[in-house]
C-alpha cells in the first residue's frame, strides 16, 4: 500500500496584497489586511476556491480573517449610533463615494425597464450594469482623488493639499500615495480596477439578473481593497457603514430589486431573514445596543436625560 499526502495551497489575488493562503496555524492577527513584508501588488481578483478542502483552507486564513474582522468593527463603530444627519462626522472621501453611488441611482432612470413576458429578471438590468462596468472605476477613481485631497487641505495648517496627516477626515493621511488611485490607463497601480472588480459583483449577476448575500458580500471585500489600498482609515468605518452601505449602497440595490424584478440568489424562504441581505440586520442590531444604565435615566423612562426616546435612523429603519 502506498500513501499519498497531498498538500494544497492557494493563492488568492486580492484585496491588494497578493497573499497566499497556506494551511498555517498561526494566531490570528489584530487588525486587517496580509501579514506585514507581504508585497502589496495589485491584481484582477480570481476564482481559487473549488473543493470543500479548498474552502475550509480558505478559512483558516488570513484574507477570511480579514473580512470577518472588518464586519465586525463596522458593528462595533456603529454600537449605539443612531445615523440621524449631524450624529457623526462624514470624512471627503466617505461623501465623495456617497456621491459616486448616486449616480449609480441616476442610471436606473435613465435606463427604465423594458417590457418583457418574465415576471423576475428585467433585461434592462444588464444594460445598467454594461454602464457600471464601463463608467464607474472612473467615478470611483475621481471621488477618492478628490476626497483625498480635501482630507490632506483640511489637515494642513495653511490649508493647502499635501500639508498633513488625514486624520478624522479619512483617507489614510499623507502619507498615501493618491497617484496609486488613478485608473492604469492614467499611470494608476492597478487598485482601482482591482477593486471594482468586487463593486462589479455587488450589485447582483448581470447573467442571472439576481441579487443575494453573496452580491452584499462583494460590497465588504469592495471595502476591504479600498482599506487595504488606504484610500479609507478605521476613522471613517462608521461613516462608511452608516452612509455608503445604509444609505447610499442599500438605496442602490433597493431599487435595482424593484425596478428590474431582481430575482433572490439562494433565497431561504421563511427561513431567512431577508430574500436579498443580512448585513443590514447585524448592523442594524449594533445601533441598537445601547448601555441602559446610562441612556434610562430620565424620570420619565425616555433618554438620558430624560429626553425623548431614542430613534434609530439609518439601518435599522424599514
Amino acid at each position: 500500500r502506498v500513501r499519498v499526502r497531498v498538500r494544497v495551497r492557494v493563492r488568492v489575488r486580492g484585496p491588494g496584497c497578493g497573499a497566499r493562503l497556506g494551511t498555517s496555524r498561526r494566531a490570528p492577527r489584530r487588525g486587517l489586511g496580509a501579514p506585514q513584508g507581504l508585497a502589496m501588488a495589485a491584481a484582477a481578483p480570481r476564482r481559487a476556491i473549488f473543493t470543500e478542502a479548498q474552502l475550509r483552507q480558505f478559512q483558516r486564513s488570513t484574507a477570511h480573517r480579514a473580512i470577518v474582522e472588518l464586519v465586525k468593527e463596522g458593528a462595533r463603530a456603529i454600537r449605539g449610533v443612531s445615523g440621524e444627519p449631524g450624529t457623526i462626522p462624514v470624512p471627503p472621501v466617505v461623501a465623495r463615494l456617497k456621491e459616486a453611488f448616486a449616480v449609480f441611482d441616476g442610471w436606473i432612470d435613465d435606463i427604465p425597464p423594458i417590457n418583457q413576458p418574465m415576471r423576475f429578471g428585467n433585461r434592462a438590468f444588464v444594460d445598467w450594469h454594461r454602464r457600471l462596468m464601463s463608467d464607474g472605476p472612473a467615478l470611483i477613481s475621481h471621488a477618492i482623488h478628490v476626497g483625498l485631497a480635501e482630507a490632506s487641505a483640511a489637515a494642513s495648517p495653511t490649508g493647502s493639499p499635501g500639508g498633513g496627516g488625514g486624520g478624522s477626515g479619512g483617507g489614510g493621511g499623507s502619507d498615501v500615495d493618491v497617484d496609486r488611485f488613478r485608473l492604469a490607463d492614467d499611470g494608476g497601480s492597478g487598485y482601482i480596477e482591482e477593486s471594482c472588480a468586487y463593486l462589479f459583483q455587488c450589485f447582483g449577476h448581470p447573467g442571472r439578473i439576481d441579487y443575494g448575500t453573496g452580491h452584499e458580500t462583494s460590497f465588504v471585500m469592495w471595502w476591504l481593497c479600498l482599506r487595504e489600498a488606504g484610500a479609507l482609515t478605521e476613522n471613517d468605518t462608521a461613516a462608511f457603514v452608516l452612509e455608503i452601505f445604509g444609505k447610499a449602497y442599500l438605496g442602490v440595490t433597493r431599487r435595482l430589486q424593484m425596478v428590474y424584478m431582481l430575482e433572490p440568489a439562494g433565497s431561504h424562504g421563511v427561513w431567512g431573514l431577508d430574500d436579498f441581505h443580512c448585513l443590514p440586520f447585524l448592523w442594524g442590531a449594533a445601533q441598537l445596543c445601547e448601555d441602559l444604565s446610562e441612556q434610562r435615566t430620565g424620570d420619565d423612562g425616555g433618554g438620558a436625560g430624560g429626553g425623548s426616546a431614542w430613534r434609530p435612523a439609518a439601518l435599522a429603519s424599514p
